[in-house]
Formats: structure tokens, sequence, C-alpha cells
């Protein structure tokens, strides 16, 4: 079994980028795979059986979380004077609530997309098990120099070691370890759990063959021949040239 995830509020999806995100994963994506939205609000109406509904809430820890965090601005980014950083918004944890969620209610191998990627190609199973083997845990882009892109991940809930692997992840948020870290958002916490967890051999590191200081790995790695991911200015058009550290030669990225 595989199911994609994502998460976003009926602003998103019908403002700002989301829609194309949902339209291409129903393009591209097989047919007996279902893409899981977790919404923030009140969702939108898509007509398709392939989309299913969750509410954000639903995550476990979340709403705790975000109530505690709640009674200090900065935690949520908020530097004072209107003055804004990411990497000290906690709000963003919550995708990595969202997926330790979704591992244990959907099961089977979860695949997790940022609203802001937009599939260009078809993608196969062939394709996922290959990202994603059965004997691995989880497929990501690691960055030696920096955080790992979380944008996209690859989750198998059927490994021995899934239960396990839930609990850490759940416990860099639910402990305050997060704020133990440089930034406190879901990239630091995916590295911090992965950190403690130990097992490397477990991950398998979609990046490791990219340039020492690849910034956009997605798009470099093998998963940038079927996504793209359109994040911060770049979500009215496609990533950019500068972003490719490696030759490709899809259409989607020849046509340029």
């Amino acid at each position: 079994m595989k199911a994609v995830i994502t998460s976003m509020t009926r602003e998103y999806y019908e403002q700002k980028g989301g829609k194309k995100c949902v339209e291409t994963f129903l393009r591209y994506w097989p047919e007996d795979i279902a893409l899981v939205i977790y919404w923030e609000g009140v969702p939108a109406t898509i007509d398709s059986k392939r989309i299913k509904y969750a509410r954000m809430v639903e995550a476990e820890y979340l709403a705790g979380f975000l109530d505690a965090i709640s009674h200090f601005p900065l935690m949520s980014g908020n530097l004072g004077n209107g003055a804004y950083n990411i990497e000290y918004d906690a709000r963003m944890c919550r995708a990595g609530l969202i997926h330790a969620h979704a591992m244990k209610t959907i099961g089977g191998k979860v695949f997790w997309m940022d609203a802001d990627m937009i599939t260009h190609s078809p993608v196969t199973h062939e394709f996922l098990d290959s990202i994603l083997p059965d004997d691995k845990l989880c497929c990501c882009l690691m960055r030696p120099h920096f955080n790992t892109e979380t944008g996209f991940l690859g989750m198998n809930a059927d490994h021995p070691e899934a239960r396990k692997w839930i609990k850490y992840w759940q416990s860099v948020y639910v402990t305050g370890l997060i704020f133990t870290q440089p930034g406190w958002h879901d990239n630091w916490g995916f590295d911090l759990a992965r950190f403690h967890f130990g097992q490397a051999q477990l991950f398998n590191d979609l990046a490791k063959d990219l340039p020492a200081g690849t910034m956009h790995p997605l798009v470099c790695s093998i998963l940038g021949s079927v996504f793209d991911h359109r994040k911060g200015a770049r979500k009215n058009g496609k990533s950019y040239k500068s972003d490719l550290v490696v030759e490709r030669t899809e259409p989607y990225w020849v046509d340029q």
C-alpha cells in the first residue's frame, strides 16, 4: 500500500499554488494511490475520489504543542518590531507530527510532498519502490552542510523499526528538545530525531551523489525527474536554472 500526504489551508489551495500540487498529482500519479490532505481550517472541495481529507489537529500531540508555543512570540518566529525569522518558527514542526500520525494511521509507504511541489512527469510504483526499498525506513534529501531538505520524504510504516522511529520523532517535539537546536522547524526536528535514533543504514539519502553545498537537492536528485519544488519566490514558476547543479534532460527542464 502507498499513499501521499500533504497539508495546506483552503486559501493556500485556492490562491497560492496548492491547487497545482493537487492537479498534477491527479494527472501523473498511479490511480491506485490516494492523496491525503491534512487541512488547516475549512477544507476545499475537490471533485476526486482519490483525494482524502484529514484535519491537521488530528495529529497526535499537535494541538497541545501549538497551544504551548502560542504563548511565546519568538517560538513563532516573531523577533519583535515586525521582524520574522523562519528558523525560529516552531509552528512548522506540525509537519513532523503529521508525518508520524500518517505512518501510524495510514500504514504502508507514505510519501510527504510540500504543498508547493508539483509533479511534471509520470510517477510509477517502480520508481517509488526504487527510492524507498522495502528494507529502508525512510528516504530523504540530506545536506551535510545544512539541515535535511524535508519538502519530500518517503516513510515506510511497514518497516520493523517504524514504531520505534515514530516515538523518537514525536519526542523531539513533545519534550521540547527541538528548542536546543539552531532552528526550530521540522527540518531540524527530523535531523535531531535521526541523530538520536541512529541506524543510519535505514535512511536512503537521495542526495548523496550531489555536489557538496547543493541547496536545492530535490530538483537536482532523481526526484527532479518527476517533481519540481516551487518553494519561496519560485511559487509562480519553475525552479531556477541556477538551482540545477546537474544536467536535467527531461522535457520539463529542457523547455525552460
